[in-house]
Formats: structure tokens, C-alpha cells, sequence
């Protein structure tokens, strides 16, 4: 309904029928954020991902 008009795409994102997603990477991290809406409200999350650091191995269970 909004997609041609990109002065709506707030509403569209608010109203649930839109999703605004965006990724980029520096030399040390990934960086990614999304919104989404749902009832005229907006949700906005934003990720960071260390590329010189791991992640610990959720698997081990070493002591439990």
C-alpha cells in the first residue's frame, strides 16, 4: 500500500507491512539493524558482532 512512496514508509514499518533491515562490516565488526512495527508501534534493534573475538562454545558442558 505504501511501497511507492517512500515518505510512507514509516507508517508502512509502524502498520506491520514494511521491515527495514541494513548490514555493514568495519575492519573489526559486523553491524546490522532492523525495524519492524506491529500495532503503530516500532521496534529497532541493533546487532554488533566482534570479528576478533569468538564466541564461547555454547556446547561444552565440561563440570555441569
Amino acid at each position: 500500500m505504501y511501497k511507492d512512496d517512500p515518505q510512507d514508509w514509516g507508517m508502512a514499518v509502524s502498520a506491520g507491512h514494511m521491515i527495514k533491515y541494513a548490514k555493514w562490516e568495519t575492519n573489526t565488526t559486523n553491524i546490522s539493524i532492523i525495524m519492524t512495527g506491529d500495532n503503530y508501534e516500532i521496534t529497532t534493534m541493533v546487532g554488533y558482532e566482534s570479528k576478533n573475538i569468538q564466541a564461547p562454545d555454547t556446547n561444552n558442558t565440561d563440570g555441569l
